[in-house]
């Protein structure tokens, strides 16, 4: 299996980032992502023994922001702003009598425009790190439905993103036909691959999302077969979950999609997962 990132990050900046988060400083819901801006820029500020260092890096021009980018709270005084603004990732406190906190966003509901995602990544739109909502419990392969029998090559991974764009989802990962594995969102973070309902175990909040290039189960190659089941252990290993996180897109209850929607690499990988109303 060959994983190929599409991820456009920059290790330098990636270093600062992480140096800055070892010195503990906040890069906001962006953390360490390899791109540079305002976040980077302002903790950088405070800890400038980690600035000197990184001077270089820290050289180099912002990346471009993404439409729902979050300024960091506190801005320069000089930067027009007399008052800073509440810090919009921190949640106001509750009234004394009222005895309860303002809940976060939903991260299992991928068709309410309140919990769209707060972060993208190549322009295509996730949730923020998997592990606030509690941790990685599965992963869900899909059929993009395209053309049957499409040649491998990196048209089709661009089609795919330009969908997710347009439509606002988004997956971990795409398997073209060669069996290429290639990423378009870190396995960490929550991806906008399947609906929230009620009674289903595997949600956005705590799954891989994995499309396949294929028109329906028939239409998988061997090689997407293999490299699915290799990625599959990978992710099984990493997280910690059995074959009864495994499950395919047609499996999950109330989906409306093929019931053999991912059934050949699931079985591959021995999955056990069957919720299907």
């Amino acid at each position: 299996m060959r994983i190929i990132e599409i991820i456009k990050e920059d290790a330098d900046i990636s270093a600062l980032q992480s140096a800055l988060k070892a010195a503990g400083a906040d890069l906001g819901i962006y953390g360490v992502d390899g791109h540079m801006g305002p976040w980077t820029r302002s903790a950088a500020e405070k800890f400038p023994e980690v600035a000197k260092k990184f001077a270089s890096t820290l050289a180099k021009p912002d990346s471009p922001l993404p439409a729902n980018f979050k300024m960091p709270p506190n801005p320069k005084p000089d930067s027009g702003t007399v008052k800073p603004g509440p810090n919009p990732n921190v949640l106001p406190n509750p009234k004394p009598d009222s005895g309860t906190v303002k809940p976060g966003p939903n991260p299992n509901i991928d068709n309410d425009t309140r919990d769209r995602a707060t972060l993208q990544i190549n322009g295509v739109a996730n949730n923020g790190s998997r592990t606030k909502y509690g941790g990685t419990a599965g992963i869900v392969f899909h059929h993009t439905a395209s053309a049957r029998g499409l040649q491998p090559g990196i048209n089709n991974v661009n089609a795919i993103i330009t969908t997710f764009k347009s439509r606002g989802v988004s997956s971990n990962f795409v398997i073209d036909r060669d069996g290429k594995v290639y990423t378009i969102v870190p396995d960490d973070l929550s991806t906008n691959h399947v609906k929230y309902l009620p009674g289903n175990k595997l949600n956005n909040g705590n799954t891989v999302g994995v499309e396949v290039i294929a028109a329906d189960d028939s239409d998988v190659t061997p090689e997407q077969v293999s490299a699915g089941k290799q990625l599959g252990q990978q992710m099984m290993n990493k997280y910690k979950f059995g074959p009864e996180g495994v499950a395919g897109h047609g499996q999950l209850a109330g989906q409306d999609r093929m019931p053999s929607e991912g059934a050949t690499i699931v079985a591959a990988l021995g999955g056990k997962y069957n919720n299907r109303a």
